[in-house]
Order: C-alpha cells, then sequence, then structure tokens
C-alpha cells in the first residue's frame, strides 16, 4: 500500500464509516481501522511537546 492511498483511505474514513471506506477502497475494514489508528498516533506524537525541547 503506498503512502499517498493510506492518506485517502483515512481521509474517508474521517467522513465515512469504517465499512464505507472499505468497500470503497476494497480492503477489509480492518485495515481502515488500522490505519486511522496508526495516522492517530501519529498526530498525537507530532502534536504532543517533547520533554527535550522544554
Amino acid at each position: 500500500m503506498t503512502a499517498r492511498l493510506a492518506r485517502w483511505i483515512v481521509a474517508d474514513a474521517q467522513v465515512m464509516t469504517l465499512a464505507s471506506a472499505a468497500r470503497r477502497h476494497q480492503v477489509g475494514w480492518h485495515m481502515v481501522n488500522a490505519l486511522v489508528g496508526a495516522w492517530a498516533g501519529l498526530w498525537a506524537s507530532v502534536a504532543a511537546p517533547s520533554a527535550a525541547g522544554r
């Protein structure tokens, strides 16, 4: 899976159900759920202030 496809799936999952996004991209809803979780984790790590930077 390319990074572009992953971003597209996550963007679709933000505005539709996981099942709908999975059907649209012909992947399992578990895959969509995993991508959304990974994307959320990535954003949480970027948004959280670093203890070393204080």
